[in-house]
């Protein structure tokens, strides 16, 4: 048998390298490829933005705890409407929730006629405290998510 010599060994390495690296920018190409053709998790219908919230392993997609999240954080009269809840509050004009494939939508409508600073500052931190507790994920790993959705990570 013959032995190999030290340039011999090195010559292999780099091949090996070299082939490691370009299967890596494969790699990459095609997750770039994929990325582009994820859907954005805001949706424009008829001048209202919807947004799509993803649902934290363990927090279970029920209309019913919907319900009592949404009592819990605003405090208001909820309405039902073809598995829908509507409520209002403060800034808020309409808050739609539903659930679709095991996705929480939310739907909100604001009101921005002569509202104070602090009324609006109320609630949006009511409807972040919601979106906590009904996703399971903070404001940070809710916006990292959206960003995976994108692809612009």
């Amino acid at each position: 048998m013959k032995t190999k010599t030290n340039k011999n060994k090195q010559k292999e390495t780099k091949i090996k390298r070299n082939r490691k690296t370009k299967t890596n920018k494969k790699k990459t190409k095609r997750q770039k490829d994929s990325r582009i053709k994820k859907p954005f998790l805001k949706k424009k219908i008829k001048g209202v933005i919807m947004q799509e919230y993803k649902l934290k392993r363990g927090c279970s997609p029920d209309i019913e705890r919907m319900r009592s999240l949404l009592t819990e954080c605003f405090g208001t009269q909820i309405q039902e409407k073809d598995g829908k809840l509507t409520t209002s509050y403060g800034a808020l004009k309409e808050i739609t929730v539903w659930i679709d494939k095991k996705m929480l939508v939310v739907d909100t409508a604001s009101n921005a006629a002569g509202i104070s600073d602090d009324l609006v500052l109320d609630t949006n931190k009511r409807f972040r405290t919601f979106l906590d507790k009904a996703t399971g994920y903070s404001s940070k790993d809710r916006i990292k998510n959206a960003k995976k959705e994108v692809g612009g990570e």
